[in-house]
């Protein structure tokens, strides 16, 4: 996680470092990171990027760049969307119509009970749930 980027900005960024084969210091700096950012850059968390990588191992699992075209326009419309999507099934479904069940970053039993129960009905009546 690199801090106080916003997401035009990343967004640029990580199309600039793409085109990359070495991702050095300097080319950070030359894309307008600061040191600060440089650093949180480089030192990024190695065990969480190969769980990534794992997880894109599996055939319906994708990552989808905020510059790709299947990315949804809608989600593109926010203030600060997502640089990257995890797509996990088809990604036709992103354009679809989708209601988000939002909760707590601590939930409880009861919570979690609740969220089970609402998320099986909407999709037992076709809506598409997006996991955010």
């Amino acid at each position: 996680m690199v801090s106080h980027l916003s997401t035009v900005n990343a967004a640029a960024i990580v199309e600039k470092l793409i085109a990359l084969n070495n991702v050095k210091i300097a080319s950070l700096r030359a894309c307008g990171l600061s040191p600060n950012q440089c650093i949180q850059f480089t030192h990024a968390n190695s065990k969480a990027i190969y769980a990534a990588m794992k997880w894109l191992d599996v055939s319906e699992h994708k990552l989808i760049t905020l510059s790709d075209p299947n990315y949804p326009y809608l989600l593109k419309q926010i203030y600060s969307p997502p640089i990257i999507l995890f797509v996990a099934g088809k990604e036709k479904a992103l354009s679809s119509t989708q209601i988000a069940l939002v909760g707590s970053r601590y939930n409880d039993f009861y919570g979690e009970k609740w969220a089970q129960i609402f998320s099986q009905e909407l999709v037992h009546h076709k809506f598409i749930i997006p996991l955010v």
